[in-house]
This record gives C-alpha cells, sequence and structure tokens, in this order.
C-alpha cells in the first residue's frame, strides 16, 4: 500500500483522478473512501466535489487513515475479447494534493495484480488504497513555544 505522508493539521486534502487511459468503459461515477486501517470494513463514502476529484480533512484522516478509490469498467467482448490484456493496458494517473503545504503528489496505478480486480464476463474494477500518514508538525510547534517566550 502507498503512502502519503503529510503534516497533522486543519487543512484538507485533495485527491484528483488526472487521467485514465483504457479501451474499456467507465461505468458509475468514480468512488473515493475512507477505511480504518485495523478495520477496512468500517468505512466512509467521500462525496464527489466534481467526477473526478474528493477531498476529505486531516481530522477525517485521524479515524480513517486509508483512502480508496475505486474505478469500474466494462470491456465489449465483441469489441475487444482480450480483457486480461486491456485490464493491463488500463492506467490510471492520480494525484493527492495537501492544501497546507502545498504539496502535490502525482502516482499511476502499477501494480495489476494487487488493484485490478476482475468481476466476471465483461467488467474489471480498479482499487487503490493508499495511507495517510500524519506526522507531527514540529515547526508549528517550535513557533508556538517561541512565542510564548516573548
Amino acid at each position: 500500500m502507498e503512502q502519503f505522508e503529510t503534516y497533522d493539521n486543519n487543512q484538507k486534502i485533495n485527491v484528483n483522478i488526472t487521467a485514465i487511459e483504457t479501451k474499456a468503459q467507465q461505468l458509475n461515477e468514480i468512488a473515493f473512501f475512507l477505511r480504518k486501517k485495523s478495520d477496512l470494513s468500517d468505512f466512509e463514502i467521500l462525496d464527489n466535489t466534481s467526477p473526478t476529484s474528493a477531498s476529505f480533512t486531516k481530522e477525517e484522516a485521524k479515524v480513517r487513515a486509508v483512502l480508496e478509490i475505486n474505478i469500474q469498467f466494462m470491456v465489449d467482448s465483441n469489441q475487444e475479447p482480450n480483457k486480461p490484456r486491456i485490464m493491463q493496458e488500463t492506467i490510471v494517473r492520480y494525484s493527492l494534493y495537501d492544501q497546507d503545504t502545498r504539496k502535490t503528489y502525482y502516482s499511476t496505478f502499477v501494480d495489476f495484480e494487487d488493484e485490478y480486480i476482475d468481476n466476471g464476463d465483461e467488467q474489471f474494477t480498479i482499487k487503490k488504497q493508499i495511507e495517510i500518514v500524519l506526522k507531527e508538525n514540529v515547526l508549528n510547534k517550535q513557533r508556538v513555544f517561541i512565542e510564548s517566550l516573548n
């Protein structure tokens, strides 16, 4: 599972699907979830801010630290009979943007076996999980300490 490290503060994190390259047809909207790392069945569905993006607060990520992205596809077996090849050639790029540090992390789905799920006859799902790691914001604590000395 990939990790996105950021500082623990009151800002938001935006996730955006920047590109989908596939010969398959996308079904439904992209679904975004926050899940508990200890119990992946405990989750919250995030509201999409656009058809390809969602955002959440770092407070939400303290409770549920695993961001999951689900995208469903359908392959027309009459036109494209080799579904495994189409699955393997499907590329999804995404970005995570931290409003506080203005740090953007770009990535690509690359691990075929873990993230591409065969749903039967003509459908497959891409499921990406990213752990949100909140680090202690030492710089802010130093500022508060210095201000308290003045």
